[in-house]
């Protein structure tokens, strides 16, 4: 995390290029957003996907060139898609490991930048870890409200999880949460949990190995050194954070020959047909067409044959 008094700006590189957004104070507005609280985050991971490959399955490769130029002489132009695979994602996220959809840092860290210059000063960096869930409850304590405890307005809801940056932003805590608190995260079989500076992480194949591994994120933030062995017994201790956090959310455990994009066909099959109907029945007709010209065709044959 990092902050600035005078500005707010962040640099984010993605398959489209490099956007920057850059929060100015204008002179007239500079007391107003002196005491405004500004949060810009990144998103997650470079896309490892792209058009050509079978991972992304034949719909998607069917549907995105009849509906966006995916030429790169108009990559980033409007109506563009663009997508550069694997390699290049993990180009772009050097020197993190993995990449967009993964539990390892490639796929979940980012950087966030956070401004109010009426509340504290800015030039700071925190190497702190800090979740995305923790931005909610962070703003609650800004405003002054109270979290939903179970219900909002008479509609059952659930409570907001994460802590708030506060006491951390305002240098009044080291750390955002606790050594000893097991924050758990989960993603299509994709998992990790963070405790203090320790990370149990387990990826699926085709981009891991479908294990647990244990790094110090903080010393080891590219993940290159394995630590199960040498520390067992946390590992064991993590594992079985790990398994009670799955077990408390609900998570479902993921069959063996699972893939995500072949579960996306499935969940969205009715979603998929609507929007390809009109590809589908040209195709249909088109094969129709040549179907009865060719057994026009066979039987003009077979009658010059028979003459």
């Amino acid at each position: 995390m990092r902050q600035q008094g005078q500005q707010a700006c962040v640099t984010r590189q993605s398959h489209q290029g490099v956007q920057v957004v850059a929060l100015q104070r204008p002179p007239a507005v500079a007391r107003s957003l002196d005491n405004t609280l500004f949060v810009v985050l990144s998103d997650n991971g470079a896309d490892p996907y792209r058009l050509a490959s079978p991972r992304l399955d034949k719909v998607f490769w069917f549907w995105y060139p009849f509906n966006y130029s995916v030429d790169y002489e108009t990559l980033g132009q409007k109506g563009s898609f663009s997508a550069y695979g694997q390699d290049w994602a993990q180009v772009s996220n050097t020197p993190l490991h993995l990449f967009k959809g993964n539990a390892h840092e490639g796929g979940v860290r980012t950087p966030m930048f956070v401004s109010w210059p009426a509340r504290f000063g800015g030039g700071r960096i925190s190497d702190s870890f800090a979740h995305v869930k923790d931005i909610v409850p962070t703003l609650l304590e800004v405003a002054g409200a109270a979290a939903p405890n179970g219900s909002y307005q008479g509609r059952e809801v659930l409570r907001p999880d994460g802590a708030s940056l506060l006491a951390h932003l305002d240098g009044k805590a080291p750390r955002v949460h606790a050594p000893d608190e097991a924050i758990g995260y989960e993603l299509a079989g994709n998992s990790s949990l963070v405790k203090g500076d320790l990370k149990l992480v387990k990826d699926l194949a085709p981009f891991s190995d479908n294990a647990w591994h244990l790094y110090d994120i903080r010393r080891d933030p590219t993940e290159t050194k394995d630590l199960k062995e040498q520390q067992p017994k946390v590992f064991k201790t993590m594992h079985s954070d790990m398994q009670r956090y799955l077990s408390d959310n609900g998570v479902v455990p993921l069959p063996n020959d699972y893939l995500p994009m072949r579960a996306l066909l499935k969940n969205n099959a009715g979603l998929l047909l609507k929007m390809l109907w009109p590809y589908l029945l040209t195709v249909l007709l088109a094969l129709g067409l040549l179907g009865w010209g060719s057994w026009r065709l066979i039987g003009r044959f077979r009658r010059n044959v028979a003459a």
